[in-house]
């Protein structure tokens, strides 16, 4: 199975100012496209590709991009289709992101932190550094109910609401073993063994299909204490499982995207 991950910036089809540009560009990220097939062209839903689960949409605003639209495949049905996109918006450059047209300027596949391609045994190839760090590019949305473990509630950015989420969808998109199996991995998430080492979030509440739910913009770093290189690899390949995937949820509404670097 295969990753994908491209970028497109965008710039605005009219005029705005650098102040009005920046506060679009906050809402766009604030206000999801629901309904996201409407924003691509018709070749991306093509070939089998024809639910968010083959092709996650954000819109991306960090220091990186003022404004770009992320396009992420997950697994081989959405990547034929992609040669199809690429010539539908070569000859149709507008796309459509919130309440804005823009215009794509460009394809990145590379030359970008949020570009990239793998496969499930990149992902647990070596090396395995101790300390991850994930950069949101589109907030990071909680589930509707914390993380609770015989008893014990676990809030974000506690590790076991991040890695818990992660180690489900991996199973969920048919992901090889871990070298720790998830039923092993989740007391792990609450001994220690990883941990919060820093942060720099900004919180906000949004609202989805007539919930609030709380979302946050920003930074955080974990880092895997334990000695146990079955762990760190496993904690690794999940971090660059979220780089595609997401974090948190929501990412079928452009919610999660995640940049991931090491140390």
């Amino acid at each position: 199975m295969s990753f994908l991950a491209f970028v497109l910036p965008l710039s605005p089809l009219t005029s705005v100012s650098s102040e009005t540009s920046e506060r679009r560009a906050v809402n766009e990220q604030e206000h999801p496209c629901e309904n996201w097939e409407e924003m691509l062209p018709c070749s991306l839903l093509q070939q089998g590709c024809t639910t968010p689960a083959h092709v996650l949409c954000a819109a991306l605003s960090d220091e990186h991009h003022p404004l770009a639209l992320r396009i992420t495949t997950l697994g081989e049905t959405g990547i034929p289709s992609l040669p199809l996109f690429l010539d539908a918006l070569t000859a149709r450059p507008a796309l459509r992101v919130g309440g804005q047209r823009y215009r794509a300027r460009e394809v990145l596949l590379s030359g970008t932190p949020w570009a990239g391609l793998s496969t499930w045994a990149d992902l647990l190839s070596p090396p395995h550094p101790p300390t991850i760090w994930l950069h949101l590019g589109s907030p990071l949305v909680l589930p509707k109910d914390p993380s609770v473990v015989s008893g014990r509630v676990y809030h974000f950015p506690a590790p076991h609401p991040v890695f818990a989420e992660l180690a489900r969808r991996w199973q969920e998109l048919g992901g090889p073993p871990l070298p720790v199996p998830p039923n092993a991995l989740l007391p792990l998430l609450e001994d220690g063994s990883i941990v919060l080492t820093a942060y720099r979030l900004q919180a906000r509440a949004m609202q989805f299909d007539g919930s609030v739910r709380a979302s946050f913009s920003g930074w955080l770093s974990y880092q895997c204490r334990a000695p146990s290189e079955a762990l760190r690899a496993t904690f690794v390949a999940l971090a660059r499982f979220a780089f595609f995937a997401g974090a948190g949820t929501e990412m079928a509404r452009g919610m999660g995207a995640t940049r991931i670097s090491f140390e």
